[in-house]
């Protein structure tokens, strides 16, 4: 009976993970190729900036949101890109 109990309890705490992890925000991947640039700025925790210039607002807000980081944004291309930006920007 005890095992029985224990089992209930563990496949129960399994289900409501699995669900709760299927229930997260989605990154939404629909982006036009509008041109509208925005800079995006991340300050690691190292102190050290990471700058990107973006196509448009919304490319900007799926790697924010793909990222789980706070990035900022402000209207118009970055005066200059960070060295790994691409890579971030790609992934």
């Amino acid at each position: 009976m005890r095992r029985a109990c224990v089992f209930l309890i563990f496949s129960c705490a399994l289900f409501l993970h699995i669900v709760d992890s299927e229930a997260g925000p989605a990154c939404n991947p629909a982006c036009t190729k509008e041109l509208n640039p925005v800079c995006g700025r991340y300050v690691r925790p190292n102190g050290i900036t990471q700058q990107c210039t973006f196509a448009n607002p919304c490319l900007f807000r799926l790697h924010k949101c793909q990222m789980g980081e706070p990035w900022v944004s402000s209207p118009g291309a970055c005066p200059q890109n960070t060295v790994d930006c691409e890579r971030q920007i790609r992934g």
